[in-house]
């Protein structure tokens, strides 16, 4: 009965979304019925098209609002809209873990196609994925409300999506609590408004941290056990990450170093007054070891950098008002793009073992706090209190 079934329904209810009501006048009956025996047509269909058809007929928030706010006979397209919405949820909440790894397999595809020169950036943002954002995070929004500890699992996984789906500019500006304040529950996660980066603690051991000013993330390899809570520092120089299982506390920094073999440095400035500066160095160079005042860079519209070292390459560097830097540098640095950065682990505590097993809703509850910033507070499992400093 089940291979017959099957091999009727499960062609019916794909066809029906894909060609939505092309071929079929009532496709939110097979849209339906997909969406309550998810996990009985799953091993037949190809989900990840599957979920893009259903996200590519509810991606028009207003026509399900519209559909949802009058009594009056709706469209075929508010009905297949609305029918799309009720399966998404279904479909999630009863497989979270495949809905999750699915839609961060087309972010990572989808943010592949945006970096290659050959695709329109016009072509890329009419996708499905970025038509559809606000539906993906109303369903990832529902699986931390319902499904806690499957997120988790896949904490990584889901801040790729987020990520994604959520407005840069507003979480530059705003921050994550603001934006989305469903995922700050996680511990594990912790958001740094000062550098505008996200530091998610993955169930490996391992940390990804994602720059939202360069929109580039990087993975280190941390604890050997799933990382229970991550913090950083008010102002964002120092991450501190600790896993209960391995029973250790790690402090992180951000390290900027200058590529070896930049031995000399010629700085031509025209807007003042054509001020010529020589600056060698010996081994392994930077500049901000001899301009380490603060400057204030009023007058500096144009700035001329010559370096024999690196076979005479040359750059120049345009600005428009006032510029202030810590250092001179390190605006030369970071503009010209010469700083290699890396995070690294500057000190390691052990912390106190705890006997006997500790629920998932227990593990929540350790969290790191900074009350000073070279020194962090973990709250631990029984509740007490210890401190660490760097």
């Amino acid at each position: 009965m089940w291979s017959l079934s099957s091999s009727f329904i499960v062609p019916l209810a794909t066809t029906s979304i894909i060609e939505t009501s092309t071929s079929h006048p009532h496709p939110e009956a097979g849209i339906d019925l997909l969406g309550r025996g998810f996990t009985v047509w799953e091993p037949f269909i190809d989900v990840s098209s599957v979920l893009l058809g259903l996200l590519e007929l509810c991606c028009d928030p207003a026509l399900y609002a519209a559909s949802m706010a009058t009594s009056l006979p709706i469209t075929p397209a508010a009905d297949s809209c609305r029918s799309a919405h009720h399966a998404l949820s279904l479909i999630a909440t009863a497989r979270p873990a495949t809905f999750i790894t699915t839609m961060a397999q087309e972010v990572a595809k989808q943010q592949a196609q945006a970096t290659q020169a050959q695709t329109p950036m016009v072509n890329v943002q009419i996708t499905t994925l970025y038509k559809a954002k606000a539906e993906i995070l109303r369903i990832v929004e529902l699986l931390i409300e319902k499904m806690q500890n499957d997120v988790v699992d896949l904490i990584v996984e889901a801040t790729d999506i987020l990520v994604f789906c959520l407005d840069s500019g507003r979480l530059r500006t705003r921050g994550l609590m603001d934006v989305f304040p469903a995922v700050c529950r996680f511990n594990m996660l912790s958001y740094c408004h000062n550098t505008k980066k996200i530091a998610v603690g993955a169930k490996n051991g391992s940390i990804t941290i994602y720059d939202l000013k360069t929109n580039k993330s990087q993975t280190i390899p941390g604890h050997s056990t799933a990382v229970t809570a991550l913090g950083y520092s008010a102002d964002g120089k120092y991450l501190a990450s600790y896993a209960f299982g391995d029973t250790k506390l790690f402090f992180w920094q951000e390290v900027s170093t200058v590529p070896p073999g930049i031995r000399g440095c010629h700085i031509y400035t025209p807007s003042l007054g054509s001020v010529n500066s020589n600056t060698w160095h010996q081994g392994v160079p930077c500049i901000r070891h001899h301009y380490e005042v603060p400057i204030v860079l009023t007058g500096i519209r144009e700035c001329h950098i010559y370096y024999p070292s690196l076979g005479g390459a040359s750059s120049t560097i345009w600005h428009q008002g006032p510029h202030i830097y810590p250092s001179l540098g390190d605006w030369l640095f970071s503009s010209w793009g010469l700083m290699n950065s890396a995070t690294k682990c500057v000190k390691c505590y052990q912390t106190k073992p705890f006997t006997g097993s500790s629920t998932a809703n227990e593990l929540r509850q350790v969290s790191l706090s900074w009350p000073q910033p070279r020194a962090v507070i973990l709250r631990n499992v029984d509740k007490t209190l210890d401190k660490f400093s760097i």
